[in-house]
């Protein structure tokens, strides 16, 4: 089945390689700032939710990208019912997508989207083995898309951008020890399996989704540490919530691109948001999450 979402942004859409010459690797010294956001909807398919949430939800996306201060890429969680898969493609118009895992027997799809002004040249999901009380009625799974982030029209910088849901605590059919060891299986799965599938470490990677850990937790510094990523809910400490599970990692190629790389691109994190919390000139509050957004700016080393 064909995921991949393209849809006319009517005279919004970010430049077309294929109507140009070939785009290079962007020289040293270019930049170019990346804004993005990770969103758990609350998108359960149970009556109590609001399923007609996602066209306000998506027009609001669609208004910020006419005003150009929109995310460049955002990693959707809990998109299960069929309204946020049409809905919010749809009415945010961003031009390149990909839904994750569908359904399988007995379980509800992975939730996961992702809504990108980018094209996805590579794309890969996996589903997670493990899993702990009423989690394992959804298909929690993880995402990965290779995206060009334009400089200009002629030039890009490459990135993985990573996508996931894991195992909650707090569940009336499991301990929270069995949830947490459940999610740290999901860990070293996401870390070992799926990622040893990919160039890893060539490229600037950044990790987004509802981790369903807090910082300090040992599956947080597992995932943190493996990699020498950089935390978003560490070094904006002042702003993120202290217990938040929706989180932004990075691991850039500053000090040396892995083997077979010869690209070196520094990630600053420069400002950091909590979107569509209720809050004035933040957007409604459509979930029991709020929106978490970080702009980086990235410079080409080498």
């Amino acid at each position: 089945m064909k995921r991949w979402i393209a849809i006319s942004m009517m005279g919004l859409s970010p430049w077309t390689y294929a109507e140009l010459p070939k785009p290079q690797w962007a020289r040293p010294g270019s930049q170019t700032l990346l804004r993005v956001m990770t969103y758990n909807i609350q998108g359960l398919p149970l009556p109590q939710i609001n399923q007609g949430k996602y066209k306000p939800l998506g027009r609001t996306l669609y208004e910020r990208r006419k005003a150009r201060n929109a995310p460049h890429l955002v990693a959707i969680q809990e998109a299960f019912h069929s309204n946020a898969i049409r809905d919010l493609p749809r009415y945010s118009r961003y031009p390149y997508g990909a839904t994750g895992l569908g359904a399988r027997p007995l379980r509800i799809s992975s939730g996961l989207l992702i809504l990108s002004e980018f094209r996805l040249d590579q794309y890969d999901e996996m589903y997670y083995r493990d899993c702990s009380g009423t989690d394992c009625l959804a298909s929690k799974a993880i995402q990965r898309a290779r995206i060009k982030v334009p400089v200009n029209p002629l030039e890009y910088i490459e990135i993985d951008f990573f996508n996931t849901h894991m195992n909650a605590d707090n569940d009336a059919l499991s301990s929270n020890a069995e949830s947490r060891r459940a999610r740290m299986k999901q860990v070293r799965q996401y870390l070992g399996e799926f990622i040893s599938r990919h160039r890893f470490g060539d490229l600037l990677a950044i990790f987004t989704g509802d981790f369903n850990f807090r910082v300090g937790e040992p599956d947080y510094e597992v995932f943190r540490d493996r990699y020498q990523s950089r935390s978003m809910s560490e070094f904006f400490s002042g702003q993120a919530h202290p217990r938040t599970l929706d989180h932004q990692f990075v691991m850039s190629t500053e000090n040396g691109a892995g083997a077979g790389g010869t690209h070196r691109v520094r990630v600053e994190p420069i400002a950091y948001r909590r979107s569509f919390d209720g809050t004035s000139g933040s957007g409604a509050q459509y979930s029991d999450h709020v929106a978490v957004e970080v702009d980086y700016r990235l410079t080409v080393l080498q």
